[in-house]
């Protein structure tokens, strides 16, 4: 199965493209643990965590007691375990599971602090199944980090789906806050990364128009993972109110 099958992006593998994609990715997980570590949340899942690499960031919170990464894709998982093994972190397990299907709530019945579940609800035919696990999952103070992309730079075909197979929905700001809502949660933020949606068009505007070989200009870029975080932290990190012009909407929301 190739990446691109499984439509997710890895901000530390050099080999990908889109760097300001890359930066606004790490950075939804840069905000996460820092809500983690404010919150002094021990207990963590990372729901759709790919290949882990959030989860990994997740589990370097100084308040984190256990990390669990659940995600269907089985090579995705493999990928996960193979870093577990090199970075032997006891806080840390991963778990396939299917948000769809699964009943993954019933061994985690409100014993999870923060439940992160970044550019997830998109792909399920029924968000509204996962958002009901969640709530079961996290304590009576749990807190629920997500994403979703802003169905204003979502391209649609004539019958106004999104052109992504691999997205179900499309949510703008009030659709996704009251399917948030009607599971039971209260939506504390809603935040946005328009920095880094902005470079991504003004260097896509620079490459058609002076003709740039768009591999190169990935070369031109420090990958290594100090300066990506760096500059997700300067370009990236989620901004309060500031979901006009961000390709991502992001809410923290709280168990009612």
């Amino acid at each position: 199965m190739s990446n691109k099958e499984l439509d997710y992006c890895d901000p530390y593998d050099a080999s990908q493209p889109f760097y300001w994609m890359k930066l606004e990715h790490l950075g939804r997980y840069m905000y996460a643990a820092y809500v983690a570590e404010t919150k002094q949340c021990r207990r963590i899942v990372d729901a759709a965590c790919a290949n882990g690499y959030g989860t990994f960031d997740l589990a370097l919170s100084a308040s984190a007691d256990y990390v669990l990464g659940v995600d269907s894709s089985e090579q995705l998982l493999q990928e996960a375990l193979e870093r577990l093994k090199e970075q032997s972190l006891s806080t840390v397990d991963f778990l396939q599971m299917d948000l769809e299907k699964d009943c993954f709530s019933q061994n985690l019945h409100e014993s999870i602090d923060l439940i992160v579940t970044f550019e997830t609800l998109e792909h399920l035919e029924k968000p509204e199944r996962a958002l009901d696990e969640f709530y079961k999952m996290l304590t009576s103070k749990g807190t629920l980090l997500l994403s979703v992309p802003n169905a204003f730079y979502e391209a649609i075909d004539k019958e106004g789906k999104s052109k992504n197979p691999h997205h179900k929905h499309l949510f703008d700001v009030p659709s996704i806050c009251s399917l948030v809502e009607k599971a039971g949660f209260v939506v504390s933020q809603v935040l946005g990364q328009p920095l880094a949606n902005t470079c991504w068009y003004r260097e896509k505007t620079i490459v058609n128009l002076y003709k740039y070989n768009p591999h190169t200009v990935q070369r031109y870029y420090n990958q290594s993972p100090e300066a990506l975080r760096y500059f997700s932290r300067l370009f990236a990190w989620p901004e309060v109110n500031q979901v006009e012009g961000s390709y991502s909407i992001i809410l923290q929301a709280d168990k009612q």
